[in-house]
């Protein structure tokens, strides 16, 4: 008995990790979007950027709207560091 509640609590931290790291990404999605919608970031982005923060937002955006279960955790932390990468480095510079 005390082996299957050790089980329950390994899986409600990989869930509570999976969970956290989803929040986080709708949150950097959130932030991305404001900024594309921000006339004074917006206008300083050539089309190429715009083009490639609204492709990663429609990408992640599917990925947390979909199915997402049969997902690990590590498809999630690639696609944040992809975000935090990509925020980071186009449009950190203006905000």
């Amino acid at each position: 008995m005390i082996h299957e509640a050790e089980n329950y609590q390994v899986d409600d931290r990989k869930f509570m990790k999976k969970a956290n790291t989803m929040n986080a990404l709708d949150d950097y999605v959130y932030k991305m979007r404001n900024a594309l919608n921000n006339k004074n970031i917006s206008s300083k982005l050539c089309l190429q950027e715009r083009e490639k923060i609204k492709s990663v937002i429609s990408k992640v955006t599917d990925l947390l709207e979909g199915d997402n279960q049969p997902y690990e955790i590590e498809v999630f932390e690639d696609h944040l560091n992809e975000l935090v990468n990509l925020f980071d480095r186009v449009i950190g510079k203006f905000a």
